[in-house]
């Protein structure tokens, strides 16, 4: 008599259902001036492209302001690589009305990316935001970076040129793959931030003070936000992939999308 073993492989799967904006560096078409977003129905309800991004300022090629795409090689999954002076900015040059709740009383949001710090100045390792510096006005700031206190895993609401409210997770590495992601939920003031498939930190979520005000500053990827000319990604930054989601997800959410990511990446 033969005796047989069957083993079952569970494969994490995508989490969807509050899924808002999705970017992803290997669905990019070379050449194009649009990274679009792969969430075909927002969950809050915008059209899709209303999470689509140009690169640098414009749909014009702009050596100086746009990321550059790069398919890789050896395995490596492909990704956009910065420097100074080059970003994504939303498309349609005004944030939804969801993000213009991110850095007020009651927001409920989270953000997940995997990125590659850069190999120095780190102090300007801005991932995304909304925030303006020369403005007055207020956004959020989601980084790897630091100053006094040296470089951390760090989410900021920033107001004009002053950080109003800040979290600083993890010491960050420099030239080092991170799987970074933050839930908030402003209203419980419960706070998580993860990084490489373990939590961080948990956190206060209560915003102190409080704006009321929208951002005057459309959402970038690879600086802090607008009218701020030294806070872009340094030289050699890499994103692969962005998501946003109109919730506050669970340890147990941020596990499966760290399983999807081990899995791509062969973790």
């Amino acid at each position: 008599t033969t005796s047989t073993t069957t083993t079952t492989v569970t494969t994490a799967t995508p989490y969807t259902t509050f899924l808002v904006m999705h970017l992803d560096a290997r669905n990019y078409t070379a050449g194009s001036q649009t990274w679009q977003n792969l969430a075909a129905q927002p969950a809050d309800g915008s059209a899709a492209t209303a999470y689509d991004f140009t690169l640098g300022n414009s749909q014009s090629v702009e050596a100086a302001a746009d990321p550059s795409y790069v398919v890789g090689s050896g395995g490596a999954s492909p990704y956009f690589s910065f420097d100074s002076g080059k970003a994504f900015v939303l498309k349609s040059g005004q944030n939804t009305a969801f993000i213009q709740t991110m850095h007020k009383r009651n927001a409920l949001f989270s953000i997940v990316m995997w990125v590659r710090t850069p190999a120095a100045a780190m102090i300007h390792a801005n991932f995304i935001g909304d925030s303006g510096y020369n403005r007055p006005s207020a956004g959020f700031g989601y980084s790897m970076r630091g100053e006094v206190f040296g470089d951390h895993h760090t989410l900021v609401m920033v107001n004009n040129t002053f950080y109003t409210y800040q979290v600083m997770g993890a010491t960050a590495q420099q030239s080092t793959q991170y799987f970074m992601g933050i839930s908030l939920d402003e209203r419980s003031g419960a706070g998580l931030l993860y990084l490489n498939g373990a939590v961080d930190k948990t956190f206060n979520a209560t915003y102190d003070p409080v704006f009321t005000l929208d951002s005057q500053c459309a959402m970038q990827i690879g600086n802090i936000g607008c009218s701020v000319t030294d806070n872009f990604l340094p030289l050699g930054t890499r994103v692969y992939m962005v998501k946003i989601f109109n919730t506050a997800l669970s340890k147990a959410d941020f596990d499966a999308e760290w399983g999807l990511v081990q899995g791509r990446f062969g973790l």
